[in-house]
């Protein structure tokens, strides 16, 4: 049997895939010459999901355990808060 990561660690690593691809795609972005800086500040790139919508998407959703109860004791076995939410944007360096 091959190991694996922790539950814990999936998520962790998961949302540091999700930042990476936003990052990747900022760099295409400015490959093609888009000048984000030009942007009104409520027009740039963001999107935020809970610890709850992470954890359930990943490790409950297609289980008998995939309602907010249970997402919520999920993520207090995790030590994550359900609540707080991890945002995905594009840097605001210049």
């Amino acid at each position: 049997m091959i190991e694996s990561h922790s539950e814990q660690k999936i998520v962790e690593c998961c949302i540091g895939l999700m930042q990476e691809l936003v990052n990747e795609f900022e760099k295409y972005i400015d490959y093609i010459d888009i000048d984000l800086t030009e942007l009104p500040d409520d027009e740039h790139f963001k999107v935020c999901y809970t610890n709850a919508e992470i954890v359930n998407r990943l490790l409950l959703s297609t289980t008998t355990h995939s309602g907010g109860t249970s997402t919520r004791q999920k993520c207090k076995e995790l030590g994550l808060d359900p609540s707080k939410s991890v945002e995905f944007s594009f840097s605001t360096e210049e």
